[in-house]
């Protein structure tokens, strides 16, 4: 679990995204070890010495708030901060070298219960304006579903590049893009959307509460996305929030608007 988890900072943190024509600020991570505020180069210090015990993504509120006399006002959400336990020195517990877990990339298909190929699961979701989408009339059209969550920090960053590498540059196109939020209610939705808005991300997102749509397609872990052709069929399946996953999508929803 901590080599999976420090392959994805590892990859937040050295991404590098090229061929952009315009960008949005992302928020970064801010990064606490034993309650003390650190570098990426601390952590990756860190885990090379076999020192990291644990890691969890999002705090609390009230553990925010404790940051802010530190950091000051402007500090991150609390989805974006990182917290790492670190093992005494005289507990060193020596893991696998990072240049070795770096090598080993995560399955980009890992966690869904659908397969590339296959005619898309029907399904009716209910957007944050009231518009309801039905998958099985949107035929004719490229699609791209997200499934996210607002305490998930690499969903919400995936945003920043969605916006304008795909819903900007697709805005006339033959094309639906559905954002579904996972297991949260309306209102908790509505507030981040309007969060996001502040930074220049706006689109309309689906609620699945009860997550119906999503034990259709996935589980595990978030943000997974799917592409379904004009036909209603999935020609594309990516898990996780690397970087170079929005390029992969634009590439298959260009080929696709092609035909």
């Amino acid at each position: 679990m901590i080599r999976n988890l420090f392959l994805i900072v590892f990859i937040f943190f050295n991404g590098i995204v090229l061929g952009q024509s315009v960008s949005l600020k992302k928020p970064n991570y801010l990064l606490v070890a034993n309650n003390k505020i650190v570098t990426q180069e601390e952590i990756n210090k860190y885990y090379k010495s076999g020192l990291i015990k644990s890691m969890n993504k999002g705090v609390s509120d009230e553990f925010r708030n404790k940051l802010v006399g530190v950091v000051g006002k402007d500090i991150v959400g609390k989805e974006f901060i990182i917290c790492f336990e670190l093992y005494p020195e005289n507990e060193k517990n020596i893991r696998v070298s990072a240049t070795n877990i770096i090598k080993s990339r995560p399955n980009k298909n890992e966690g869904f219960i659908v397969k590339e190929g296959i005619e898309a699961p029907d399904f009716v979701v209910q957007m944050l304006n009231e518009k309801k989408y039905q998958l099985s009339k949107l035929k004719g059209k490229v699609v791209l579903i997200n499934f996210w969550a607002t305490w998930c920090a690499p969903c919400l960053r995936e945003f920043y590049d969605i916006q304008p590498q795909i819903l900007d540059d697709l805005k006339d196109k033959d094309f639906i893009y559905i954002p579904i939020s996972i297991g949260e209610k309306k209102n908790t939705v509505l507030k981040k959307m309007r969060q996001l808005k502040e930074d220049r991300i706006d689109f309309n997102a689906g609620i699945d509460f009860q997550k119906k749509i999503w034990d259709k397609y996935a589980e595990k872990t978030i943000p997974k996305s799917i592409v379904i052709d004009q036909k209603g069929y999935i020609r594309l399946l990516i898990s996780g929030g690397a970087e170079e996953n929005i390029k992969i999508i634009k590439k298959k929803i260009d080929s696709l608007l092609q035909r």
